[in-house]
């Protein structure tokens, strides 16, 4: 059975004809987790902190990691260089 999502390119490149389409599992082990929890701001890591239960800060921390991965891939830099403007 082929899988209904397909598997992102190598080379991620942006065009005004297409959309990119993402979805991504946030139960993760331990270990990544802390892997994604190295690439947050401080702003973001203060925002985890403040989540009462650790199931809620865990999906936040691998949501916004994986987000931080996705963008450095199409800007071609570490996921830790982004910076967020709100």
């Amino acid at each position: 059975m082929k899988p209904v999502w397909n598997m992102p390119p190598n080379r991620l490149l942006l065009s005004r004809e297409i959309v990119h389409i993402w979805r991504a599992v946030l139960d993760l082990s331990e270990r990544s987790i802390h892997q994604l929890k190295r690439s947050l701001s401080i702003d973001e890591m203060i925002k985890a902190e403040r989540f009462n239960f650790e199931h809620h800060k865990n999906q936040y921390i691998i949501a916004r990691g994986i987000l931080r991965l996705i963008l450095a891939c199409y800007l071609s830099i570490e996921p830790v260089s982004i910076r967020f403007c709100y």
